[in-house]
């Protein structure tokens, strides 16, 4: 668990521990250490959670993609993704492989509107809102 102090130069730090030693890390504004430290809570290797993929997209889709104006279009690429078998896999057991082959299985695909291949732009479309 990390908690957030104020220092006396008006920044914020975040505390942590790991394998008993302390950590902390330093920023301008007290949003930006809460989204750290929220990281730090929901980091595998720190925190040993079972967290699927599957379940940050539901959460993504309920906490970002909801406050969008492109809300209705990303929510149909979230759906492509949750449809995959690597959905739901735990977040740390996901590899490289899974979204190469994810790519390769999309390029094979037939395209609904179409009935040619899915387009490279609709592919890159999708893996950008894993960039994010």
């Amino acid at each position: 668990m990390a908690t957030i102090t104020r220092k006396p130069s008006k920044s914020f730090e975040v505390q942590w521990y790991v394998n008993g030693k302390r950590k902390s890390k330093t920023f301008k504004t007290r949003n930006e250490a809460k989204k750290f430290a929220a990281f730090l809570d929901l980091s595998p290797e720190d925190a040993g959670t079972n967290i699927t993929f599957l379940a940050v997209m539901d959460e993504y889709e309920k906490e970002v993609t909801s406050g969008k104006r492109s809300r209705r279009s990303e929510s149909i690429r979230l759906n492509v993704f949750r449809r995959r078998k690597f959905a739901t896999k735990i977040l740390s057991n996901l590899t490289q492989k899974d979204f190469l082959g994810y790519i390769e299985e999309r390029k094979e695909e037939k395209s609904p509107k179409t009935g040619g291949t899915i387009a490279s732009s609709t592919i890159n479309k999708e893996i950008a809102i894993l960039m994010v």
